[in-house]
């Protein structure tokens, strides 16, 4: 479920300092994190019932063509997403009338029984989703139209996969110097707060894509716009930070505002920065069962827009681990980042 906004939790933080100007906060202890479920490829039927309550206002006219429209999109995000490896089918039943109930599973059960009593036939579905249009009961999946595309996307991320966990932000206060994690603080992905892509950790995880190249030697290399078709480079970097007896890695990716990434502009974000600069990410991406954590690369005053991608010129470098990552250029073809290993930090 996804709440009106982010809920923010408080963890201890171990903090990174950052070359330039920017500095981020990475949870203490942080290690690899574990694919909890493996994505289906192929062709996903999805069973889509639209149902209003006797006691309740009717439901607009357009309700279904509504929901078929908003399943559509969802369609099309998916196979985008996953460079069409998965392939969902939606299928709209409806307008129900049912009884209300305060439990959300006397509701689904009503819903379910509705369909089945116009002669649907359920069993052939891998996943289910309702929609009330003129209201949602205690515990339902949706309960407007205004923003069901977000919604039924991110729900459907939990139901499909069996992955009850989200893409996580990190923000670090300038002013104090603290940070927080914010469980749905990935603004970019619907599995955040967002409405683009899942980040390339966790399409690596589900195998939309290979696990992240895996940088051990000094170089540059080249990462892809990660909305792009893929055309054999990589969409997504990790290199790995050791120092004493810990070990923690970074995984970057790089956002274009190309088809379902052209996300609306909210004032939440700089977008120039975020469409101009590397984004990292803590953890490797071969563990999801924590979820992943967007991190901030640049500080955050309270008010402003945040900047989470590191830009162009830019240099993050770890003092401990003696790494430091250089933006050497960013355009719409792809990033370019220098790491270096075995190097001084200021």
């Amino acid at each position: 479920m996804r709440p009106a906004r982010g809920w923010l939790m408080w963890i201890p933080l171990t903090l990174v300092c950052v070359a330039t100007v920017a500095c981020v906060g990475e949870p203490s202890g942080a290690g690899d994190l574990a694919a909890a479920a493996v994505a289906p490829t192929g062709d996903v039927r999805v069973a889509v019932i639209v149902a209003t309550f006797s006691s309740y206002p009717p439901a607009p006219a357009d309700a279904m063509d509504r929901a078929r429209a908003v399943m559509g999109r969802v369609d099309a995000f998916y196979r985008e997403q996953s460079y069409g490896q998965l392939r969902l089918t939606s299928d709209v039943y409806g307008l129900y009338t049912i009884p209300y109930s305060s439990s959300y599973s006397t509701n689904v059960s009503a819903s379910d029984q509705a369909a089945l009593d116009a002669g649907v036939d359920l069993s052939s579905y891998t996943a289910f989703y309702y929609l009330y249009p003129t209201g949602a009961p205690p515990g339902a999946l949706a309960n407007s139209y205004d923003s069901t595309f977000s919604n039924i996307a991110h729900e459907l991320g939990h139901h499909i996969f069996g992955y009850y966990h989200h893409e996580h932000g990190i923000r670090c206060d300038s002013v104090t110097g603290t940070c927080a994690s914010e469980e749905y603080g990935n603004r970019l992905s619907v599995m955040g707060l967002g409405q683009g892509h899942f980040s390339g950790m966790l399409k690596a995880g589900f195998g939309w894509l290979p696990p992240p190249q895996l940088i051990e030697t000094s170089g540059d290399y080249t990462i892809e716009p990660l909305a792009a078709p893929p055309s054999g480079g990589a969409k997504t970097l990790t290199f790995n930070v050791c120092w004493s007896r810990w070990c923690t890695a970074y995984t970057l990716e790089y956002r274009q505002p190309i088809g379902f990434d052209d996300v609306p502009r909210s004032s939440t974000y700089d977008w120039n920065n975020v469409f101009g600069g590397v984004l990292f990410y803590g953890g490797s991406g071969s563990r999801l069962d924590l979820g992943t954590t967007l991190l901030q690369m640049t500080p955050y005053v309270i008010g402003t827009a945040q900047a989470p991608a590191l830009a162009v010129g830019q240099s993050f470098c770890h003092k401990e681990g003696k790494v430091r990552v250089t933006v050497l250029s960013a355009d719409a073809t792809g990033a370019r980042v220098r790491i270096t290993y075995r190097t001084r930090c200021p």
